[in-house]
């Protein structure tokens, strides 16, 4: 009996490393009560882990047996019956599910100290937050699991987890970080087994593909083919890759040619596998480009229906991009527009950065789009293509761009439509007001995001001045409003519609009609209005607060934050239907640090904004006001450029007006005590508490709240 005994426990060592093919004549030869209590355990976890081999197995009987080694401690068996189970999931679709599972794995597995548990239990939690399009997550968990072969001495493990890192980057559109990995791998290539250097060669393609270098995809795929030979499922993969660098290439038949096959092939080893809907889509994408729009929508359809069986949310959104383009073949305006916004919204969501640049270009070029829209989509996906020197589309791009310039007009003039005073030299900033100037005569909605002090509302006054709208602009402070107070400002009331109400209020929507509208501090707004804010961003109509009837609004809207609002959706703070519609054409401005060239230009308008002269004329105040420039451009400037705009003025009051005093002042100034800086201010401003906190760049409470920490006279 207790060799028997033994042979179970050598069993269970087997059936964790997946070697089951004895076991089962084991569990023929046991019964449950010739066992210890202990072997009865092991028993168990047997019976769960042969269940799961099973094409249909019986999740109540894993599930038992999970929560009996639960119960008793059993870690090490536990995690690899939660590891199997996340399997499962995976298979089953069931995503969420299996990173469950998975986490709980790899919590036990570290409590064991299974160095070889965790990584191989890190790696899949990566491939699911891979498959539901969290790239940041999914490269994290990559590269922490590279760290642990590495720590442990396994360097081939290591250099396999890297390719998976490798193909993680490409995917989400990041092929800077993705090339080293794809170098160091070539550079080792014959010290992996054919199989891996498949993987190697096919991962090449992939990036040559996005990168427009199709000869080399088309060279990586031929080596790659030649090592799969007698393994169907990869020999599928290489004819997707294939058929997907000869499309780039224009030669559709032979392309068609290498999917059909693939297709076949993958039929056969995987029917209801992502490859499937991979290569059906790459069908859609082909007659696309053929004009064969009939079997191009067929094709996209079948894909849809497995990729969202498998929620593959990238393969959904390249799936809507190809009805996208049938729909606007077949002349239905209003559904093409309708499959590319949602195309687009799921690539962004996702954080596939290739596949939204592609998706807007392809929607910019399309024909659907007035010059402001087809621009700013121009422009935002340029602005990717240029981040990873992609230079066949950087090419597009520009060509289109030149085909339709943008010529940024005014129609009125007043109070509102002078040019806002946007000092810059910086490319970044010269980009981005190019975008602006584009985006600003359509009706796309703008989120302005970056930190504290970047210069969000003078940006939407820049966009508002060359929107060529006639109303006023209009900002809304959303953080400094409760939110009854923020429903009635947004929305307007009416007569008796709550206390005080004593006369109908026109809110502000209904006084930007016909001009632009900035919700500043957008993150901050409650859930309940961000519903009815979604509804007239929606209907272009609002319905005062205490009223019934609907009031047409003509109102562009401007969105800005120094928050993360995906962060914000994450946690179900933020909406995110309200997010992408809010989100038409994303700006973020550079914090100063990352823009410090035009600290030297900032000096100087705001210098003049104070009234002190400077010229070349050879009086010193030019090499003077260089070196001014020169200190300050070395600061890290947290408060940015409002932070800037209030050193200036402090500096300029407390030396008189003194170029040369302020240089030395500027030198000592980081040293300078706070108490010093409070003292300097008041006394430049005779005790005038409101300007001394102009000078500091704080609130007058602030002021209030230091003179008393350091006990100085009021």
């Amino acid at each position: 009996m207790s060799v028997l005994i033994d042979a179970l426990r050598i069993a269970c060592d087997r059936c964790r490393s997946g070697q089951l093919s004895e076991v089962p004549d084991l569990l023929s030869r046991l019964s449950c009560e010739e066992l210890s209590h202990a072997d009865q355990l092991a028993y168990s976890y047997i019976q769960a882990c042969l269940n799961l081999e099973r094409s249909n197995p019986d999740i109540d009987l894993v599930e038992d047996t999970i929560q009996l080694l639960r119960r008793h401690r059993l870690d090490l068996f536990f995690a690899d019956l939660k590891f199997k189970r996340g399997q499962l999931m995976i298979s089953r679709g069931r995503r969420e599910d299996a990173r469950d599972d998975f986490i709980e794995a790899y919590a036990a597995f570290k409590q064991c100290a299974d160095n070889d548990g965790c990584v191989k239990t890190l790696n899949r939690l990566a491939y699911i937050h891979f498959l539901l399009g969290e790239s940041e997550s999914a490269t994290r968990l990559l590269q922490k699991c590279a760290t642990l072969c590495a720590d442990a001495g396994d360097y081939p493990r290591a250099m396999k987890i890297r390719l998976n890192l490798a193909m993680t980057l490409v995917v989400f559109g990041r092929f800077r970080e993705a090339r080293p990995h794809y170098i160091e791998a070539a550079s080792c290539l014959e010290t992996f087994e054919p199989p891996v250097q498949a993987k190697v060669h096919l991962g090449r393609a992939f990036l040559h593909m996005h990168t427009g270098e199709v000869n080399l995809a088309i060279a990586a795929i031929e080596h790659a083919t030649r090592l799969t030979e007698g393994r169907a499922y990869d020999s599928a993969l290489a004819k997707e890759y294939e058929g997907a660098a000869l499309i780039q290439a224009g030669s559709y038949q032979l392309a068609q040619a290498a999917l059909e096959l693939g297709l076949r092939t993958a039929m056969h080893v995987a029917p209801e596998s992502a490859l499937i809907s991979q290569i059906k889509r790459l069908m859609g994408d082909l007659y696309v480009a053929t004009k064969g729009y009939a079997k191009a929508d067929e094709y996209a359809r079948e894909a849809l229906a497995v990729a969202e069986k498998l929620n593959e949310r990238l393969e959904i959104a390249a799936c809507y991009r190809v009805f996208a383009q049938v729909e606007n073949a077949r002349r239905n305006p209003d559904l093409a527009r309708d499959w590319f916004t949602k195309a687009t919204h799921l690539f962004d969501r996702i954080g596939a950065r290739y596949e939204l640049a592609v998706t807007r270009y392809l929607a910019a070029t399309s024909g659907l789009y007035q010059n402001g829209e087809r621009s700013a989509m121009l422009y935002l996906a340029r602005e990717y293509f240029l981040s990873e020197d992609i230079r066949h589309y950087i090419d597009k791009v520009d060509a289109a761009l030149k085909a339709a310039p943008v010529i940024p007009v005014r129609r009125t003039t007043g109070p509102d439509q002078q040019p806002p005073a946007l000092i810059y030299h910086s490319p970044k900033m010269h980009s981005l007001v190019e975008l602006a100037t584009c985006a600003a005569q359509s009706k796309m909605t703008i989120l302005l995001t970056g930190e504290t002090g970047t210069g969000k509302e003078v940006f939407a006054r820049l966009i508002h001045y060359h929107s060529g709208r006639t109303g006023p602009f209009i900002a809304v402070n959303c953080a400094a409003l409760t939110e009854s107070l923020l429903e009635t400002e947004h929305f307007g009331h009416e007569k008796g519609a709550f206390t005080g109400a004593v006369a109908r209020t026109r809110g502000r929507f209904e006084l930007a009609h016909t001009g632009t509208l900035l919700l500043d501090e957008i993150a901050e707004i409650s859930p309940s209005v961000q519903a009815k804010l979604l509804r007239v961003l929606e209907e272009s109509q609002v319905t005062r607060v205490g009223g019934t009837e609907a009031v047409p609004v003509d109102v562009r809207v401007i969105a800005a934050t120094n928050r993360d609002l995906k962060a914000r959706m994450a946690d179900g703070t933020f909406r995110e239907d309200l997010f992408h519609r809010l989100n038409n054409v994303p700006v973020h401005l550079p914090p100063l640090r990352d823009r410090s060239e035009d600290i030297p230009l900032l000096t100087r308008h705001f210098l003049a904004e104070q009234g002190i002269p400077f010229d070349g004329n050879g009086n010193g105040h030019t090499a003077t006001l260089d070196r001014l420039g020169l200190i300050l451009s070395a600061r890290p400037w947290p408060g940015n450029v409002r932070e800037l705009r209030a050193t200036i003025r402090r500096l300029a009051l407390t030396s008189g007006a003194d170029l040369g005093r302020m240089v030395d002042l500027a030198l000592c100034d980081d040293s300078t005590s706070e108490e010093s800086q409070l003292a300097a201010a008041l006394q430049a401003t005779g005790g005038n508490k409101s300007r001394a906190a102009e000078i500091l760049g704080v609130s007058e409470g602030a002021i209030r709240k230091r003179i008393r920490k350091y006990g100085l006279s009021e």
